[in-house]
């Protein structure tokens, strides 16, 4: 859709719920229009792709930064994806709003709000998204699909070792890829409890076995009643504020899979190192969710909103090669 078509529409009536714009004509439209169509697409509360076959010119860019995300063929910085087609990539991106649209369109509207908001305003307005979505349909319908198994709760999930200065939090439920249940969110929460309360302390955070973490427990998703509860729980009693209070000062060291809450705890720390073959995905949005473990405020400050939301949206398996490029991970070893 080309632009001076986006900003006729705003004109006479609303948006659809989803918009593609075509950013190569941004340059021939007058100061004006473009003015218009900037401020029009940066009050979307849907999804609005731009689509790029050739390198932005300046007016392109303007346009890129108020949109929800950007694919194109020619390099885009944080503004962005480069992708092979832009056709199927904007494609994609249009199948997985409408395979989840209520989860699709408050998590660009989450990406917008923590972008703009301190990290401690931004928890709070995601954990109220991750709650309002674990009561509507497009959640219950992905949990019908895949019945919970009942499952004791772990036990010393979360190892704890000080030296020194230094405090290794180790996650060790290896038979479970290292994912959350309510207890080792609760171990986890305390141990970074003992780095917050002294803050000479760094901290180290890795996990035992072959996978760093893959996220919350999905025997556990959508066992919850007290929404509204919940959403207090995780703010007072999750890892994620904590994870924030103490980013500046702690190193995550992340292999083989990290999915989900894996990605978003891991994106606070100040450096982030890798292992070779280290793979990561964030599927929350095609379940009806979005990332609730803090991921709509430490992934974009790491690789920029635009990223954050084609990669959230998608689900798309990360790289490290690409994961390193973007600035998810600072270093490989």
């Amino acid at each position: 859709m080309e632009l001076e078509a986006v900003v006729a529409l705003g004109r006479t009536g609303s948006l659809p719920d989803a918009v593609l714009v075509a950013l190569d004509g941004a340059v021939e439209q007058p100061e004006v229009v473009v003015r218009a169509g900037v401020e029009l697409l940066a009050s979307h509360p849907g999804l609005t792709v731009g689509v790029a076959s050739e390198p932005l010119t300046r007016e392109g860019r303007e346009v890129a930064q108020a949109v929800t995300t950007t694919v194109a063929r020619s390099e885009v910085g944080s503004c962005g994806v480069r992708v092979a087609d832009v056709e199927v990539a904007a494609a994609e991106l249009l199948e997985a709003f409408a395979a989840q649209p209520e989860a699709a369109r408050l998590l660009v509207q989450t990406l917008r709000i923590t972008d703009a908001l301190g990290a401690q305003q931004g928890l709070w307005a995601e954990s109220m998204a991750y709650s309002t979505l674990l009561g509507r349909g497009g959640f219950a319908a992905w949990r019908r699909s895949r019945p919970p198994r009942r499952r004791a709760p772990s036990v010393d999930a979360v190892r704890v070792e000080r030296q020194d200065q230094v405090l290794r939090v180790v996650l060790d439920r290896p038979e479970r890829r290292n994912a959350l249940d309510a207890s080792a969110r609760a171990a986890l929460t305390a141990a970074l409890d003992v780095a917050v309360a002294d803050p000479e302390l760094s901290v180290e955070l890795s996990g035992a076995g072959p996978d760093f973490c893959a996220g919350g427990d999905l025997d556990e998703f959508g066992s919850a009643t007290a929404l509204a509860a919940a959403h207090v729980l995780r703010l007072e009693d999750g890892p994620a504020p904590r994870m924030q209070a103490v980013g500046g000062r702690t190193s995550a060291f992340v292999h083989g899979n990290c999915i989900g809450a894996g990605v978003e705890l891991a994106a606070f720390a100040h450096r982030v190192v890798a292992a070779p073959g280290t793979r990561f995905r964030l599927p929350e949005v095609g379940m009806g969710l979005l990332p609730g473990a803090g991921g709509t405020v430490s992934v974009p400050r790491r690789i920029g909103r635009w990223r954050a939301a084609w990669w959230m949206l998608t689900g798309a398996e990360l790289d490290l090669d690409t994961a390193l490029a973007w600035g998810l991970v600072d270093e490989i070893r």
